[in-house]
């Protein structure tokens, strides 16, 4: 699965970017390698969760805030990436 990331930007280390991802209650950055982003995509496993309009994903790294799975929209996720830059 992919996930759409908002931004990227810069990390300390030149082989990471700071991610930020849209979730159901706001904003999680996330440091990763800046070859994990295709086209603003991460690739992340399949959502653990169904709730509503949203699902539970695991992340390949926890977030600046410890997190390791976050609640995202379920339009923020696309089963591959050239269904994901159609939509």
């Amino acid at each position: 699965m992919w996930l759409q990331i908002s931004k990227t930007e810069p990390a300390i280390h030149p082989s990471e970017v700071i991610a930020t991802i849209n979730t159901t209650v706001g904003e999680e950055m996330i440091i990763i390698d800046k070859d994990s982003v295709f086209d603003s995509l991460l690739e992340v496993g399949e959502p653990i969760a169904n709730g509503g309009d949203s699902v539970l994903i695991e992340l390949p790294r926890e977030t600046m805030k410890g997190l390791w799975r976050i609640r995202v929209p379920k339009d923020a996720l696309s089963p591959s990436r050239s269904e994901a830059a159609t939509a």
